[in-house]
């Protein structure tokens, strides 16, 4: 899945990368790897959800959550895969501040409870 979003980079930070974990429980309580990751260049941000699904299908692992917290939706629209019930994004979406790097990238938290977002 990858999900886009508008970046305040205020010409200080043109290029930003930051890998994530995201695990798939599994029916017999095991996990498949996945991988999440949130990256920007300039103004654009990109964020990427892969996963092996050969081996999340065999092994009956949960689907991975599609959407963002309703507090980042608008600014996270998911445009692949494509949504059927969705309108087509327009752009500008609202803006992540150049302050929110950690609200951006734990999607306000609740991909990795740990962190604080901004």
């Amino acid at each position: 899945m990858v999900w886009l979003g508008c970046w305040d980079c205020q010409k200080e930070m043109p290029v930003n990368y930051e890998p994530a974990g995201a695990d798939l429980p599994t029916a017999d309580s095991d996990l498949v790897t996945c991988h999440f990751t949130t990256y920007t260049l300039g103004y654009v941000a990109f964020q990427v959800f892969t996963v092996d699904f050969i081996a999340a299908e065999q092994r009956a692992a949960r689907s991975w959550n599609p959407n963002p917290p309703e507090p980042l939706r608008k600014a996270l629209p998911r445009i692949w895969p494509p949504q059927s019930d969705t309108l087509p994004v327009t752009w500008p979406p609202p803006a992540f501040r150049n302050d929110e790097w950690r609200r951006l990238v734990t999607w306000n938290g609740v991909l990795r409870p740990g962190d604080t977002p901004r």
